[in-house]
């Protein structure tokens, strides 16, 4: 950055420098005019390749942290905070580990590190082992595409810490798909492709916060079990609860940011 003095002042571009202010400065500062290379040299140009390898690599982590949402489906409104940079720093690292491919081409497996994906953080508040001491028994049938849960009676204050002073709550289970991203050559894609929900959600009743919740049991089912054929697709599952605030008609309205979840399992 330069700053303009002497006796010519001016606000504007002269060839390649540009002049202008700032606001709540009165000084002029110029910079050089940059040249950015045009989309076919870009695509083409030997200087570039570097650029270009990053570029592939960065489009793929954004496209793994994109398929890792999808797979937690309606848990991730129950994060309390923007999840997206942290999981795609998560596919970052799955990507480093890929040994085999060059730079620019390298894979996101998340099949080989299923014991990793549980580590995902949804909240930094409230975890939800803190607010559910009850820990669930917890079956995924990958065969069958199936999530079974079983979930003892809950008594308030007890092995249910609600931190949250509201009238209602319920749970939220989901059960998804996340397929392994390779480079297809013409940019990065899993064998399923973008085309199929790959998601299911189940929601518990309203429960009054203030009340023993009894033991239930929950089910959750893929509409394509056939595709866990695939040794490249996982099957995430997931738990959350969320608080909820009665309205007009005896309805009941979730409250933004009142929740927590966590991933149950990754088969």
């Amino acid at each position: 950055m330069a700053i303009l003095t002497g006796p010519i002042q001016y606000i504007g571009t002269i060839d390649d420098l540009t002049a202008y202010r700032t606001r709540n400065s009165d000084k002029v500062i110029v910079r050089k005019k940059r040249y950015f290379p045009g989309k076919d040299t870009f695509k083409t140009a030997p200087q570039y390749e570097a650029m270009r390898r990053n570029n592939a690599e960065f489009t793929a982590c954004a496209y793994g942290g994109k398929i890792l949402r999808d797979a937690l489906g309606s848990l991730i409104l129950l994060a309390d905070y923007n999840v997206s940079p942290a999981m795609n720093k998560f596919c970052k690292v799955l990507q480093q580990q890929d040994k085999i491919n060059a730079a620019g081409k390298r894979s996101i497996v998340f099949s080989a590190y299923k014991a990793s994906l549980t580590s995902l953080v949804l909240n930094k508040r409230f975890v939800f082992e803190s607010v559910v001491r009850q820990r669930p028994v917890v079956e995924i049938n990958r065969a069958q595409g199936e999530l079974h849960v079983q979930m003892g009676e809950l008594i308030p204050g007890f092995n249910l810490q609600l931190p949250w002073k509201h009238a209602y709550f319920r749970f939220v289970l989901s059960l998804g798909m996340l397929g392994d991203l390779h480079d297809q050559g013409n940019g990065y894609d899993t064998s399923y492709g973008r085309k199929k929900v790959m998601v299911n959600n189940v929601f518990s009743n309203w429960m009054l916060s203030t009340q023993k919740m009894p033991a239930q049991s929950f089910i959750v089912k893929l509409s394509y079990p056939d595709l866990l054929e695939r040794d490249d697709i996982s099957l995430m599952a997931g738990m959350g609860i969320q608080m909820g605030v009665p309205v007009y008609l005896n309805d009941i309205d979730p409250v933004p940011y009142a929740a927590t979840a966590t991933v149950l399992g990754v088969a």
